[in-house]
This record gives structure tokens, C-alpha cells and sequence, in this order.
């Protein structure tokens, strides 16, 4: 045991279990702390400390994991390689369907002893393929990361050839070596994920509707009127078709929110915001997974690509502060038809968008910057309980 005296900062948080690995992280972050001249007391500041390094009760669950487990999804396989203590156990492949999954977690189960709650599975974000894995375990006490591909990627540093197996044992390494700093999953709703899929499909829906009348319209352009009658009647029902399949998914999605108190609540917040129609309003839900995921706006426009990154180094690069590429495209388009709606009327935005432009700004630095402002908006209004209003004054009292 340990005779060191505790700071008043340690005397603040209580032990979880007499554990040496957790004393040692404690005692690690008690000692951060100090050096931020937060042992006095553990103050709002402290506190925020234990968020920014996810230690805060999130760093105790984490560290109780015995066994970590990559996987490596694809459409009809997974991949498992477990690793304990840095440690390669074993590699199995399996289908991807659920009653593999079951078989594999009781074999190892009685193989090695373990509980699920002993395990941290980590796994890249392959979109549907994960689906039957993540529905398994979230009917379990197993701790999930479904991590970002390319985070993943670039993680590994400098690396020759790869296969199903050397990836899942990576992903395992990766989830063991980033264990006190990884981030659980947090499985959106059932109606979150309806939702989901609904917007996913009207997307493609309208994205095959505009493939048509764009090829189209371009083709009329250059032909006789005859032909040009003919090929409108031709696709006529077809376009019809998609855009009443269209209309009825948003009426189904509306309809869901409806039906549910909480997202109701949400969407009629976002609503009233400034240039949010019904389907930018879903597709904040959607993202934020009913605004649970982003802890502020910041963290959402960066998300979205929205914010622009400096770009410098030393003397010799000296480039233009830009947005990054590494975004949310859906959530970027549907931000920039809002702001493109916006400058276009009077109003706060419509006003700035043009004060803007007078002075010399660029076009699209000023709809980023109103793009920026909608995301700031929205989050308010959800923050604050209460639908936006113009001309807020802050009460200062």
C-alpha cells in the first residue's frame, strides 16, 4: 500500500476499488492536477480538467478491461483477435451473422473465463456491416468503441501489407494501447435509427431523381423539340414515381419524431431557427444523435466542416486558414443550401452575408461564416430550452 499522504484534491474524488492499475491512474492525474494548481480544491475548473482527459468516473470503467478485442468487419466476415496485457490470445473468423456472434462470445467464455463486462471490443466504422456485431452487444455489459477508419489508419504509423487478420489484431493493439483515453459507443435510439435509415434512402432517392432530369434537361437543350417531347415522356413517370417516394419518406420521418415526446421537443427547437427547414432539422437529430454525442457547437461545426484550420509551419508554409475536407458531408451540404437561402433574404444573416461581401470578403468565407452561425443557433436553442428569438438580449442580472 501506498503511505503517501493524499492531496485534498485526491480526498475529493473517491476510490472506485482497490485496484493498483486504477491507483496508479489516480495517482497520475492527481499529480497533473497539482501541477495546474488545482490541488487546493477541486474546483469548476478541476472538473473540467477531468472531462478534457476523460478520467472523470468514464477512466475507472475503462481501466477495469482485462481483455481487448479488435475486429475487423467486412460484409460477410468478422475478424476477432484478443489481446490481454499486450498480449496476442487468439485470432477466430467468422460469418457475419448473429448466431456466429453468439457462439464465438460463449466459447471464449468458457475458454478463458471471462465476463463480458471484462471486455473492450473496438471495431472501424463500416457503416451496415457493423449492425448485427453492435446490436449483439449493446444487449451486453461489454464496453464498445466503433472507432473512425482513417483515425484508426493513421494510428498504426508506418505500415507494409495488410489482411483481415493483421487488421483485426491492430484494431485490438489500438483499443489496448489508446485504452485510458478511448471513447465508449453510444447507441442512438430505435427511433434515431429509423430515422437514419430513412434519410439515408431519401437521399439516394433524390439523388437518382436529380441524375435524371439533370441528364435531361442537358440533352433537350441540344435537340429537336419532337425529341426533346419524347424523351420528357419517356422518364415522366419515372421522375413522378421518385418524387412521391420521395415526399412520403419525409412524411414517415415526421410522423416517427412525431410519435416521439423527446424529438418532438428537439425538432420543434431547431425549427425555429432561421433557414432550418424540417429536413435540416432531422438531420441535426441524426447527427447528434438527439444532441447527445457533441458537447457544444464548436465541436459540431468541426464535425460538419465548417471551421477553418490554420495551415502553417515555421517560415517556409504560410497557407490560407481553409476548412477541412475530413467532414460530414451531409451535414456540410445541408448547412450551405440554409446559408445560401439566407443571403439571399433580408434579415441578420441576409444583412451580414452582404455587409460582408461590400468589405472585400470572399463569397464563400462569408457562407461558411453564416453556416457556422446556424450551427451556433441551433445548439443554442437546444442548450437554453427555449426556441430562438430574434434580437436576444442576455439577461446580465
Amino acid at each position: 500500500m501506498y503511505k503517501q499522504k493524499l492531496t485534498p484534491a485526491e480526498a475529493h474524488y473517491p476510490r472506485q476499488r482497490k485496484d493498483l492499475r486504477v491507483d496508479l491512474i489516480l495517482r497520475r492525474f492527481f499529480k497533473q492536477a497539482s501541477d495546474r494548481n488545482l490541488s487546493t480544491r477541486l474546483t469548476n475548473k478541476g472538473l473540467s480538467v477531468f472531462k478534457d482527459v476523460n478520467l472523470h468516473k468514464k477512466i475507472i470503467i475503462m481501466q477495469l478491461q482485462k481483455y481487448y478485442i479488435g475486429v475487423d468487419v467486412s460484409k460477410h466476415t468478422l475478424d476477432f483477435a484478443m489481446i490481454s496485457e499486450g498480449e496476442q490470445l487468439i485470432h477466430e473468423q467468422i460469418a457475419n451473422t448473429v448466431k456466429s456472434i453468439q457462439k464465438l462470445f460463449k466459447m471464449w467464455q468458457k475458454q478463458f473465463g471471462f465476463e463480458l463486462s471484462e471486455c473492450l471490443i473496438c471495431m472501424e466504422n463500416t457503416g451496415v456491416y457493423c449492425f448485427r456485431l453492435l446490436e449483439f452487444l449493446e444487449g451486453t455489459e461489454a464496453k464498445t468503441c466503433v472507432e473512425n477508419a482513417y483515425a484508426l489508419k493513421r494510428s498504426q504509423g508506418l505500415q507494409r501489407g495488410k489482411n483481415d487478420k493483421v487488421d483485426a489484431q491492430r484494431i485490438a493493439l489500438y483499443a489496448w494501447k489508446n485504452r485510458d483515453f478511448i471513447k465508449s459507443y453510444n447507441p442512438p435510439k430505435e427511433t434515431i435509427k429509423k430515422l437514419k435509415r430513412l434519410y439515408s434512402l431519401r437521399k439516394n432517392i433524390a439523388y437518382t431523381k436529380m441524375k435524371f432530369t439533370t441528364s435531361l434537361q442537358e440533352t433537350i437543350s441540344f435537340v429537336d423539340k419532337e425529341t426533346g417531347s419524347m424523351l420528357k415522356k419517356g422518364c415522366k413517370r419515372t421522375v413522378t414515381a421518385l418524387e412521391k417516394d420521395k415526399l412520403d419518406l419525409e412524411i414517415k420521418m415526421k410522423e416517427i419524431i412525431f410519435a416521439d415526446p423527446e424529438l418532438k421537443h428537439l425538432y420543434d427547437l431547431i425549427i425555429t431557427v432561421d433557414g432550418v427547414g424540417p429536413m435540416t432539422a432531422i438531420m441535426f437529430i441524426i447527427t447528434t444523435n438527439g444532441f447527445t454525442t457533441f458537447e457544444n457547437a464548436k465541436k459540431y461545426a468541426c464535425f460538419a466542416g465548417v471551421v477553418p484550420f490554420e495551415n502553417t509551419s515555421g517560415i517556409s508554409i504560410k497557407g490560407k486558414a481553409r476548412v477541412s475536407h475530413m467532414a460530414n458531408k451531409d451535414a456540410k451540404v445541408m448547412l450551405h443550401l440554409c446559408a445560401m437561402i439566407m443571403s439571399k433574404f433580408k434579415g441578420d444573416l441576409g444583412d451580414y452575408y452582404r455587409r460582408k461581401i461590400a468589405e472585400g470578403k470572399s463569397k464563400m468565407s462569408v457562407l461558411n461564416a453564416l453556416r457556422n452561425k446556424i450551427v451556433l443557433r441551433v445548439f443554442a436553442c437546444v442548450r437554453e430550452d427555449r426556441p430562438y428569438i430574434k434580437n436576444y438580449q442576455k439577461n446580465t442580472a
